[in-house]
């Protein structure tokens, strides 16, 4: 019995710290997007692909 109710505790407690980094991950992410200089020395930028992908003919 207490074999299982530490598993479960510890499933619960991985998925609730793959929510957190995913989060994070998120965050991170959208504020390098918002505070994004391209280096032109480096064409596929991902972040100027996404942003101006509308503008592309």
């Amino acid at each position: 019995m207490e074999f299982i109710l530490i598993a479960s505790l510890v499933i619960g407690a991985g998925i609730a710290l793959a929510f957190v980094a995913l989060a994070v991950n998120i965050v991170l992410t959208d504020r390098a997007r918002t505070h994004h200089t391209c280096d032109y020395r480096v064409p596929p930028c991902p972040i100027c692909a996404r942003r101006y992908s509308h503008n592309r003919s």
